[in-house]
């Protein structure tokens, strides 16, 4: 989470960033502010929404009652 923080801080919206948010949210799937940092940087890559959808998929199957999901 320390390198997650450092990444929000510095507004880093990269690659990197987004494979950091899904690890930090394979740990705490409820932390809002890592879904709307994620949100952002997928916003600014330009990602494949479908290949996003697959991953929220994933998260929704281990965390049906998440509503940061919905």
């Amino acid at each position: 989470m320390d390198y997650f923080r450092a990444i929000y801080r510095s507004d880093a919206r990269s690659p990197r960033a987004l494979r950091l948010t899904e690890e930090a949210l394979r740990l705490n799937s409820g932390n809002y502010t890592v879904w709307h940092f994620r949100r952002l940087v997928l916003e600014e890559l330009d990602h494949d929404l479908y290949e996003e959808l697959k991953f929220i998929e994933s998260i929704a199957e281990d965390n049906s009652k998440n509503y940061k999901l919905w």
